[in-house]
């Protein structure tokens, strides 16, 4: 994603649909057989808050994730 693009739900959506996008043109695979959930996380560019605060929806997601396994 750009760093010019503000980290938003409506962004994260986009990503989504175009990364989905990507791997089907990329695979022959049916991607729905393979991959049950794909979640995009839209982070704050760096620079603009501290590492910890960017990162810190990543790092919640990661853990829900690996909660619900």
């Amino acid at each position: 994603m750009s760093n010019k693009i503000p980290p938003s739900a409506k962004t994260e959506k986009e990503a989504r649909k175009s990364f989905l996008w990507f791997l089907e043109e990329e695979t022959i695979k049916d991607l729905f057989k393979q991959i049950s959930t794909i979640d995009i996380v839209a982070l704050f560019p760096t620079g603009t808050i501290s590492d910890v605060v960017c990162h810190r929806l990543l790092k919640e997601c990661l853990i829900n994730g690996s909660d619900q396994i």
